[in-house]
């Protein structure tokens, strides 16, 4: 197995959007990282249910990483997209160390975040088996930190300091395509072109 982690970043990426690519440039920039992997949540999704189709979300994912010059080091895997069951985070982490025997893999989750994991499933094994790399918020930093004292003590983390952010929702970037206005730079221009082409999100 390698030192270097391989690190599972999930979302709707409904659309993807410039944030979206901060976080990989940020995980592709810290020494311990060797990939990123990208992993679109399924139709199930009970909290956030994509507007668009799964394969829309892929196809404007791999469209953004060639764009950006990002798809060496940056994989999109189709994993949860397979079956209709809900697909834990425990789980699809312990499904690809099963199946990527020689990979070691850890997982990117927004600062904002941590305070709630304790409410996720199997999260004593989840953070006792898996590194997380913690992405700070815009005017934020280190504020969500403190709202987490409690899982702090119990999980490995690495915390991407310092580390550029760009605060842009894709929410926000699907009212602004409903209003015909405009949404570059938020979104890659080629990705933009996507969007029109198929008439998403109008």
């Amino acid at each position: 197995m390698t030192d270097k982690f391989t690190v599972v970043m999930g979302g709707n990426f409904d659309p993807p959007h410039i944030g979206h690519f901060f976080c990989v440039a940020n995980l592709l920039n810290c020494k311990d990282v060797e990939e990123v992997w990208l992993v679109p949540a399924g139709d199930w999704r009970y909290d956030k249910k994509p507007v668009v189709s799964a394969n829309h979300r892929v196809k404007m994912l791999e469209i953004a990483l060639a764009e950006l010059s990002l798809e060496e080091r940056t994989v999109i895997s189709k994993k949860q997209l397979e079956g209709k069951d809900k697909c834990y985070t425990y789980d699809l982490l312990t499904a690809f160390s099963k199946e990527f025997k020689e990979k070691n893999f850890a997982f990117a989750i927004g600062e904002d975040r941590l305070s709630d994991l304790v409410n996720w499933y199997n999260y004593k094994e989840l953070i006792k088996q898996f590194k997380f790399f913690v992405i700070p918020r815009e005017e934020k930093e280190g504020s969500f930190l403190r709202e987490a004292k409690k899982i702090l003590k119990e999980i490995e983390l690495v915390y991407l300091k310092n580390a550029p952010t760009c605060s842009v929702s894709s929410t926000y970037l699907r009212q602004l395509i409903k209003e015909g206005k405009v949404i570059l730079p938020f979104i890659t221009p080629k990705v933009s072109s996507y969007i029109v082409k198929n008439g998403l999100y109008r």
